[in-house]
């Protein structure tokens, strides 16, 4: 029996599509075509069936919407501090709220 997947579609800063397919997680390809992507994400998507060996996430498409946001914004985290977008930072200022 076939089974139907999301497709989302990016192109990169180079011109490259992108796809990925959010039922199933880490599924994903590129191609220097549409035509061409949709034969790799086709491949990508039986492979990652096969791999997995269960079935998929049962998600809904509901929609994509662009949300705009300040290039610079403070998050704000326990005790008032703020956290850089550096992952190294990030991720430091996760692993210890009483580090500085």
């Amino acid at each position: 029996m076939a089974s139907q997947f999301d497709v989302v579609i990016e192109r990169d800063e180079e011109g490259v599509y992108v796809a990925s397919v959010p039922q199933l997680s880490g599924c994903h390809t590129d191609g220097i075509s549409l035509d061409k992507l949709m034969v790799e994400i086709r491949e990508a998507i039986e492979l990652c069936l096969e791999v997995q060996g269960r079935e998929p996430n049962n998600l809904e498409f509901v929609g994509i919407h662009r949300v705009t946001v300040a290039a610079w914004v403070p998050l704000p985290v326990a005790r008032g501090r703020h956290l850089s977008c550096s992952p190294s930072s990030f991720f430091s200022g996760l692993a210890s709220p009483t580090s500085s």
